[in-house]
């Protein structure tokens, strides 16, 4: 398991320095890691979600940090968005 979860880790970060390298230099920096960054958390969700389909009941459940995480997330798309609007 933790293999997996490094073999994750490493793809991650190898897509996100390759996306990096590959846009134009003219794209703003802040929505690159925004976009970076809730790529990781949703891979991470994706992957916690399925291991916890595999694993018997009363195995892993995502602690309300985990939710909390996705909740700012969302807030902070939103907010994103309701201010370029402007």
């Amino acid at each position: 398991m933790k293999l997996r979860i490094v073999l994750l880790e490493v793809s991650l970060l190898l897509g996100i320095v390759l996306s990096a390298l590959l846009l134009p230099r003219n794209f703003p920096l802040a929505w690159f890691l925004a976009i970076a960054f809730s790529v990781e958390v949703a891979a991470h969700l994706f992957y916690f979600r399925a291991n916890m389909a595999a694993v018997k009941p009363g195995g892993y459940k995502p602690g309300p940090k985990a939710y909390l995480a996705v909740g700012l997330i969302a807030l902070y798309w939103l907010l994103t968005l309701l201010y370029e609007r402007r």
